[in-house]
């Protein structure tokens, strides 16, 4: 496959969009598993506050 046969504006456009393509995968990818991360570690510690908190009261 001969790189020469496509024209540079062509190939031009083609890196521009694989570019984009990536970045816009890598800040789905990072926004989705930062907000389960922050999500999931906020919840989880509030619940085991309250387990804590509920267990210190109860005893």
């Amino acid at each position: 496959m001969n790189i020469y046969n496509y024209d540079w504006w062509e190939v031009l456009i083609f890196l521009i969009l694989l570019e984009l393509a990536c970045i816009l995968m890598a800040y789905i990818l990072m926004s989705v598993w930062t907000g389960k991360y922050s999500k999931g570690g906020s919840s989880g510690r509030r619940k085991k506050g309250v387990f804590m908190h509920g267990r210190k009261r109860t005893d």
